[in-house]
């Protein structure tokens, strides 16, 4: 992967996801989010994020959006994005 070629993207898919937490963390207005099947708010909206990034490729296809695509593969967009976040 090509670090320089999916900078802009790393970080506008980075700040996304921190602006979108920080809106949920404000919209309860200080009261404590809904636990549903177990999981926080916080919780379900990392996962919700990481399930928009669920896909299948073939080999030949990633390895030709490695070279041409301004994005990082799907796989590392959702991994790589959340154990980055505070709230995470």
């Amino acid at each position: 992967m090509n670090g320089t070629q999916t900078l802009n993207e790393n970080i506008a898919d980075k700040s996304g996801l921190a602006v979108a937490y920080k809106a949920y963390t404000l919209s309860p207005k200080g009261k404590p989010s809904p636990v549903i099947d177990a999981m926080t708010g916080e919780q379900r909206l990392y996962y919700g994020f990481a399930q928009v990034w669920r896909s299948k490729a073939r080999e030949a296809h990633l390895i030709d959006l490695l070279t041409s695509d301004t994005h990082l593969p799907d796989e590392f967009r959702a991994n790589g994005r959340v154990r980055n976040q505070p709230g995470f």
